[in-house]
């Protein structure tokens, strides 16, 4: 099983959130508890279902998601001349780029 394979996305399983396979813990918890300075063995004491490589996987996941470019298309008729950085808006509507 690869790293990827671990994760999944389910309607019907935490509302459709990333989760680890066979499992009802999100993605965002795992890393939520890494942000927190968590040690991936605390993490697994605190969730005795999850193994080393599941937290590879949220990981793997994460720095995924972190590739996605994402542009404002709101007000922005010049959108593709333009050379400065964008400024995003949070009630903006958004297009992602693979």
């Amino acid at each position: 099983m690869t790293l990827l394979e671990r994760i999944t996305v389910d309607p019907n399983i935490c509302h459709g959130k990333a989760c680890i396979a066979g499992t009802r813990i999100p993605v965002s918890v795992i890393l939520d508890n890494l942000s927190s300075g968590c040690t991936y063995d605390e993490i697994i004491d605190a969730y005795p279902s999850l193994t080393l490589d599941d937290i590879r996987a949220a990981l793997k996941y994460a720095t995924l998601l972190t590739k996605e470019r994402t542009i404002s298309i709101c007000n922005r008729p010049k959108l593709l001349d333009e050379k400065r950085p964008l400024k995003m808006d949070a009630f903006c509507c958004k297009m992602a780029f693979l």
